[in-house]
C-alpha cells in the first residue's frame, strides 16, 4: 500500500518539478530598457528580479566598471561583481550579463555573471 502511494506521489510530482526547473531555471533575456521596467514594477521589500542582457562591450574602465550596448542600441553602465570571465572584457566583445538594474540617474546594471557569447 505504501509503495503504491510513493509511486503515485512520484508520478504526480516529477512533472511539476521538471516544469518549474524549465520555467524558473534561467532568467529571461531582455534589453536594458525592459530590465528597467521590470525593476520599476517590484516593491522595495522584494529582491530585484534577475535578467539576462546580451550586450557588446563598448568601453572598459576596469574589470568591474564597463559600458555596454544592448541589441536595441542603448548604451548603459555595468557594475560587474562576479568572477573573472573566461574571455576578457575588451571593446567589441559580446557577452550575456546576468544581474539586475539599480535605479538612479542614470540607472546601472549590476551584473553577477558574464558569459562570453
Amino acid at each position: 500500500m505504501i509503495r503504491n502511494i510513493v509511486i503515485i506521489g512520484a508520478l504526480l510530482c516529477i512533472p511539476v518539478i521538471i516544469y518549474m526547473a524549465l520555467y524558473h531555471g534561467q532568467p529571461p533575456s531582455v534589453t536594458f530598457s525592459e530590465a528597467i521596467v521590470r525593476t520599476q514594477h517590484t516593491s522595495e521589500s522584494d529582491p530585484a528580479s534577475k535578467v539576462l542582457v546580451e550586450a557588446e562591450v563598448v568601453e572598459v574602465e576596469s574589470t568591474k566598471d564597463l559600458m555596454a550596448k544592448d541589441a536595441s542600441g542603448e548604451v548603459f553602465h555595468i557594475e560587474y561583481t562576479g568572477n573573472e570571465p573566461a574571455q576578457p572584457f575588451v571593446a567589441g566583445a559580446m557577452f550575456r550579463f546576468v544581474g539586475h538594474v539599480h535605479g538612479g540617474e542614470p540607472p546601472l546594471f549590476h551584473a553577477t555573471q558574464a558569459l562570453a557569447k
